[in-house]
């Protein structure tokens, strides 16, 4: 396949003369750095790695209760001269999420972003969630928080087991399955009503990994105080990890790099019971671009500059397509597919819905396998990268991280959770077991509520498409780019996405069925 040879790689750097300088308030994701004079935009024209405008001007993370006012209205938000002039939407909670305006949690929204850093995985959750939280090189998207949980430290990362990975085939055997399989050994009694899972071996799994994210970037208003809201990515739309990599010298003097990359994207999903809404990532085609030097992109501002003869062998024949209501089969008609296409400094592989709001999820490993042709500096520069992973770096800062005596509480855990969680702890081991495998599916117990869980067929295994029609048409990319205006950007994306969500019942209700199967089981013990 013929390298395109452009400037463009995965952070199209532009620089415009003659524009009106876009107008930014503290609170606003700043696309265009005021600072550099240069646009931060993934494939999809999403901001990549951006900032709080705040944290551009000041050099410090803005915390959101002195920016922004304590209201659910975005209107409100967007008036204050201290928050965002950007077009926000607000996903609601339910009941019983938050003390905070009259016991409704929910998420203030702005729109898809991508990011790139250092993620971990916290826990599975008591709303279901997976939950993870990034590290960037330049602290992206922070908000200051008196919660010294480090999914409000960092930047959460967040989605519903229930979409995924949950619907996955376990026959396929890739790096999420796996790590499903660690969380539910985890789940020490179905942890995600009470998050009291031991997630030692998942969290090893993917510790310290080099994830590149995209989701829906907002604050998190389910939280006691406003001095701990927080950032999140929720839902996640896609999250593509580096779980191997391996690097050689060539007899040449060129270095081979072989990296595997296990993913899922999606482009719609919900922001958990406090903020059931669906979330859409707006567009039918979701581009994701891996680098040939995934630590030099990471920790540096422009994208590495490929030598015209670096090549790479793609092994991709263990990716997948499945969705949350398990209908895809072998002989599924839809047009989902994918296409894959070089550029310049690595791949971007571009992922085709049958719709803007569709079920269906891509999950898999790609593996890439590079040869590169590198100077003397080009080294230095990966030498200088190589610390942002020095995990001896965060450790001084952020000890209580690490000595795992962390008790803090869950942060929707209900008063209805608790006496629920004081309940179940009255069981001896063998019922933990029983009540663990009765909601897992796993075993039927006689005279108990019925549970309905989500029915699961083979996923189908994708050959990928060359790149073709679908692919990205760079000339055409490089006009979007110089069109865009940041006052568009918000509005485009809060635009494309939907209110209303028609699971939301569905959703609830299976929290609840959920939740009364455990009271019923409990009540046949006398407890």
């Amino acid at each position: 396949m013929m390298k395109l040879q452009t400037p463009v790689g995965l952070l199209p750097l532009v620089i415009y003369m003659g524009c009106t300088t876009p107008v930014y308030k503290p609170m606003d994701i700043a696309a265009y750095n005021q600072n550099t004079k240069q646009w931060r935009l993934d494939f999809n024209l999403f901001p990549l790695n951006s900032n709080w405008q705040n944290k551009l001007v000041t050099g410090k993370a803005p915390w959101t209760g002195s920016q922004c006012p304590l209201s659910d209205n975005p209107a409100d938000w967007k008036t204050s001269p201290t928050c965002t002039s950007q077009q926000l939407h607000f996903n609601n909670g339910q009941i019983g999420c938050t003390d905070v305006f009259n016991r409704h949690g929910g998420h203030m929204n702005w729109f898809p972003v991508t990011e790139v850093g250092v993620s971990n995985f916290e826990d599975h959750s008591d709303d279901d969630d997976y939950n993870f939280y990034l590290k960037t090189p330049d602290s992206s998207l922070y908000l200051g928080s008196d919660d010294p949980d480090p999914m409000n430290q960092f930047v959460g990362l967040e989605f519903d087991s229930d979409e995924f990975p949950d619907p996955v085939d376990d026959d396929y055997n890739i790096w999420w399955n796996r790590f499903h399989n660690a969380v539910n050994d985890g789940d020490s009694f179905w942890g995600t009503i009470l998050g009291t899972g031991n997630y030692a071996e998942a969290q090893a799994m993917a510790k310290d990994k080099l994830t590149i994210v995209t989701g829906m970037a907002g604050v998190d208003l389910g939280h006691d105080a406003s001095n701990t809201w927080t950032t999140e990515l929720h839902p996640v739309f896609g999250m593509f990890l580096l779980t191997d990599e391996e690097t050689s010298i060539n007899p040449d003097g060129s270095v081979a790099m072989n990296d595997t990359w296990s993913f899922f994207i999606r482009n719609k999903g919900n922001e958990g019971y406090c903020g059931t809404s669906t979330e859409n990532a707006g567009n039918k085609r979701l581009n994701v671009f891996l680098p040939e030097m995934p630590y030099y992109y990471a920790g540096v501002i422009s994208a590495y500059p490929a030598d015209p003869s670096d090549n790479v062998a793609i092994d991709d024949g263990n990716v997948h397509i499945t969705n949350w209501n398990g209908v895809t089969s072998d002989s599924d008609p839809r047009w989902e597919h994918w296409t894959k296409q070089l550029t310049n400094g690595g791949v971007v592989f571009g992922f085709n819905f049958d719709s803007d709001v569709s079920d269906g999820i891509f999950v898999g490993d790609i593996k890439l396998n590079w040869t590169i042709h590198i100077s003397f500096k080009g080294f230095e520069n990966l030498r200088n990268v190589a610390k942002f992973v020095d995990e001896s770096k965060f450790k001084g800062n952020f000890k209580w991280i690490y000595d795992n005596k962390r008790e803090l509480d869950r942060e929707y855990e209900t008063k209805a959770d608790s006496l629920l969680y004081l309940r179940i702890s009255k069981l001896n081991n063998l019922e933990k077991i029983e009540l663990h495998q009765a909601l897992t599916g796993k075993i039927v117990l006689p005279n108990m509520p019925q549970l309905e869980p989500i029915a699961k067929e083979k996923s189908t295994r994708l050959a990928s498409v060359p790149a073709g029609k679908d692919s990205i048409d760079m000339q055409q990319f490089n006009a979007q780019v110089k069109e865009l205006k940041i006052q568009e950007l918000s509005a485009r994306y809060s635009k494309a996405i939907p209110a209303a969500n028609l699971d939301q019942k569905e959703y609830i209700q299976r929290k609840l069925l959920k939740r009364e199967y455990i009271d019923a089981y409990l009540k046949s013990k006398h407890l």
